[in-house]
């Protein structure tokens, strides 16, 4: 169903068809996030009980920077369908350029701060040397990789504005093949252990977001970029932000509290080993 022909069904097909058609590929995508996860798990857990403790540390510092991604693609959908609801493409063009900009930027930001950063909050929340170990080898890549899954994001928000949910999610899927596929041949086959899984992760991610980016600037069918919608406008910047700020901080409590809570575990044990408690 190209672009125009989605558009009229949202407009004017059966409302049940309409939640149905756009909300089951969102959830069926949803799932397949998970997946990334699982399948590094899988094959990790082969490694042995470090390096999968240690992938069971560093998730909440993955969904914390996925929240922030998120909250950015609710910004992006909720601006892009109300201008192309309106038939205002330049400015739904406008603010998919905005959306990109923005994303490079936090993205480079977010990988630079966390890469640095992650070694010394690891030593806040765990005790064993071999599982911080792990947790910052498989963490660093993972935040190398930030750019990959923030433009994906946006690649989201374009589709999903004009009522596509299909593509996305097979690009996303895709790329959870990709990731099954090459986990294994990364982490044993060229012996790189948890680094392996993580490299494969952001390759996987990596390789399709480029492929979606691209179409974002080749496709004519809706959106279309040129390098000239990437060039900031504050004043668009401060609209996605004003929506993407407070979804992004109410996503990442969730993440904050699994930190906090490996915290506290952490803490309790460091008292039992002092008897003070």
């Amino acid at each position: 169903m190209d672009h125009l022909s989605k558009k009229q069904l949202i407009l004017t097909g059966n409302m049940k068809k309409v939640i149905l058609t756009l909300a089951l590929p969102i959830m069926l995508n949803n799932l397949i996030q998970t997946l990334y996860n699982l399948a590094d798990t899988y094959w990790v857990g082969r490694l042995g009980t470090n390096e999968i403790a240690a992938l069971g540390l560093v998730f909440p510092f993955i969904f914390l920077m996925l929240a922030v991604g998120m909250g950015m693609n609710v910004a992006g959908t909720a601006l892009i369908s109300q201008h192309i609801g309106s038939d205002n493409h330049k400015e739904a063009t406008s603010i998919a350029g905005q959306l990109l900009t923005m994303s490079a930027f936090f993205s480079v930001f977010i990988s630079i701060v966390g890469y640095i950063s992650i070694p010394h909050v690891l030593s806040l929340v765990a005790d064993d040397i071999n599982v911080q170990f792990f947790a910052t080898q498989y963490l660093q890549i993972m935040f190398l990789g930030a750019p990959a899954i923030f433009l994906f994001f946006v690649f989201n928000a374009v589709k999903h504005g004009q009522g596509d949910t299909v593509t996305p999610m097979v690009l996303n899927g895709s790329g959870v093949i990709l990731n099954i596929v090459l986990s294994p041949i990364f982490i044993f086959y060229f012996d790189l252990g948890v680094q392996g899984a993580a490299l494969a992760t952001v390759f996987s991610r990596g390789t399709f977001m480029l492929y979606a980016i691209y179409t974002l600037f080749s496709h004519i069918n809706g959106v279309k970029l040129t390098l000239r919608d990437l060039i900031p406008n504050t004043k668009l910047m401060l609209q996605i932000l004003k929506i993407g700020l407070p979804a992004s901080i109410g996503m990442s409590t969730t993440a904050f509290g699994f930190i906090i809570l490996n915290f506290l575990s952490f803490l309790l044990v460091a008292l039992h080993s002092l008897h003070l408690l």
